[in-house]
């Protein structure tokens, strides 16, 4: 028997076949980056709680030999289980398989037993937990799940886990049959390409869609030139609910001991393309039937951060506003200091919806705060043009009629977009608290020359 270095499944039976026990390992479950490059055994924390398959119950060895084989081991933890964490999600197979997910192993009577489910407008036929770790249960449909239509299933106070601790929360999850995701159901949210020394990328995408979508139709990819490259496809089925959130990163663990995750169900464990430091091409497409279906692509550049960023590393890119153009580069910024630098799982710290306009430019906000705090750090200049070939030239002046920074100059402008400024001057100082003009020139194909200005203030946010 060969074990893996990474992850792989360990099974131990009787000799009739019959499972005893079982554990699925990764080397997520040192939680020591040190131990996981090797010379570290696994050790199991308490051995009465056998019904934890979720890996919280495994840690690095802290003997100084590596490993204590044939002895005690050294993290031995005698606390009793008795709490059963519930139900984690639920995803359908097909119109009448649903299969339920759980962080620990059932009681394999109370989940074969059909009374103990209920569905709304749906009847369960017959149940039954899966081996080696019956952590998960198959349902059978009396009838057909109907498409477009949110189910909620409830689990009877009888359930419980393999030693018998009775659910208490968790008692419900919903599903539907999934839509078939188009382009721009779901957008690429937030990116990490950049991680801490030590640590690893991240991707988020967000469901802007009415959809519930399946992330296990998705491929992820790197693109060179006109090609697809080191397309990785996301091994997990998950339903993505709308206005929800999705994270795909090579090791979940690392992600949520940097970062506060408010919804840590949502960190999905799974490889990404190579991220370059500095530049590259993200593409997230479905298979179709005769080319692939992209569904949002991101072409980043570290010159996306604010300016005044000291350090990159370890701060993502977040996207400004999922409606605005994924490829336009004033719909990113650098992640607030004040959320610690990257919003993985929940809405992002420099998340603006724009409100539309009548008039060519405009600036919802003309109070900034550039400190990194997550309020007002950037300037955001609107526009919409009732014809395409516009040019622009963007420039702000102090309070003495100086040139302090020109944000655009000849820049050819879309039909509609916005324009960015992260309150730095040209010198490459931050801007001061004060009184500036915004003084905006744009230039009509036929060469007539239009005027926008308004007043922008530089403040300091008040405790």
């Amino acid at each position: 028997m060969t074990l893996t270095n990474t992850s792989g499944e360990v099974i131990l039976s009787s000799n009739n076949g019959q499972v005893i026990d079982a554990v699925n390992y990764s080397d997520e479950w040192y939680k020591d980056t040190r131990k996981s490059d090797g010379g570290w055994s696994l050790e199991l924390i308490n051995p009465d709680r056998p019904c934890d398959v979720s890996g919280e119950n495994w840690r690095a060895s802290e003997n100084g030999n590596g490993g204590t084989p044939g002895r005690p081991n050294s993290i031995l933890n005698a606390i009793p289980d008795e709490i059963f964490a519930g139900l984690v999600r639920v995803f359908p197979l097909d119109s009448i398989t649903i299969r339920l997910f759980f962080e620990e192993s059932l009681d394999e009577q109370t989940a074969a037993d059909a009374a103990n489910y209920t569905i709304n407008d749906l009847n369960v036929a017959e149940a039954f937990a899966e081996s080696p770790y019956f952590n998960t249960v198959l349902l059978k449909l009396q009838t057909p799940a109907v498409r477009n239509t949110l189910y909620t299933i409830t689990l009877s106070n009888n359930f419980s886990d393999c030693q018998g601790n009775r659910i208490g929360n968790g008692r419900t999850g919903t599903f539907a049959l999934p839509d078939v995701a188009e382009s721009m159901d779901m957008v690429i949210n937030e990116v990490l390409f950049n991680p801490a020394t030590g640590g690893v990328d991240f991707l988020e995408i967000y469901n802007r869609s009415e959809k519930i979508l399946n992330l296990g139709d998705l491929i992820i990819a790197s693109r060179l030139g006109t090609s697809l490259s080191d397309a990785v496809p996301v091994a997990q089925n998950y339903l993505l609910f709308p206005d929800s959130y999705a994270v795909f990163t090579s090791s979940p663990q690392d992600i949520a001991s940097r970062y506060q995750v408010e919804f840590p169900d949502a960190l999905i464990m799974n490889n990404l393309p190579s991220l370059d430091d500095k530049e590259g091409t993200i593409v997230v497409y479905r298979a179709g039937d005769l080319q692939e279906v992209v569904l949002d692509e991101f072409s980043y550049s570290n010159t996306f951060h604010n300016a005044l960023l000291d350090d990159e590393n370890g701060v993502s890119l977040e996207r400004i506003n999922p409606n605005s153009n994924t490829q336009d580069a004033s719909n990113w910024h650098s992640a607030a200091a004040s959320v610690g630098f990257a919003t993985p799982t929940y809405r992002n710290s420099q998340f603006l919806l724009t409100a539309t306009t009548n008039t060519a430019f405009s600036v919802a906000t003309p109070t900034i705060s550039p400190d990194g705090d997550g309020f007002q750090d950037f300037l955001l200049i609107d526009y919409q043009l009732e014809e395409a070939g516009f040019l622009a030239n963007v420039a702000l002046f102090d309070a003495e009629g100086q040139l302090v920074k020109e944000i655009a100059k000849s820049e050819l402008l879309a039909l509609e977009g916005q324009l960015k400024w992260d309150g730095d001057l040209d010198n490459g100082e931050k801007a001061r608290i004060g009184i500036y003009l915004l003084l905006v020139e744009y230039f009509s194909p036929s060469g007539k020359v239009n005027i926008f200005q308004t007043p922008i203030v530089v403040a300091t946010r008040l405790e």
